[in-house]
């Protein structure tokens, strides 16, 4: 549906644990890409905003409070937070 598409956001998983991650690379066989970041780090907010368009683009879209995609893409996207 176009309009569900319209008003769709990035799926971006959020990897917590080894079990996580282990998980979201086994799913499918799909290329996978994961940001590493630090919260506090401006430099990966700056790249946040260039990661979350290029998930757009080439990854799963999905409309907020779905967890089903409206769009399936040719990459899966993942960020694991470092935290100290």
């Amino acid at each position: 549906n176009n309009n569900e598409e319209d008003r769709s956001r990035p799926m971006i998983v959020l990897i917590k644990t080894p079990e996580d991650y282990v998980k979201f690379l086994e799913e499918d066989d799909r290329l996978c890409v994961i940001k590493f970041y630090a919260n506090w780090c401006k430099s990966c907010q700056k790249f946040g905003v260039k990661y979350r368009h290029l998930a757009f683009e080439e990854g799963d879209r999905i409309i907020a409070g779905s967890s089903s995609p409206v769009h399936t893409g040719e990459v899966r996207f993942a960020e694991v937070e470092y935290t100290a």
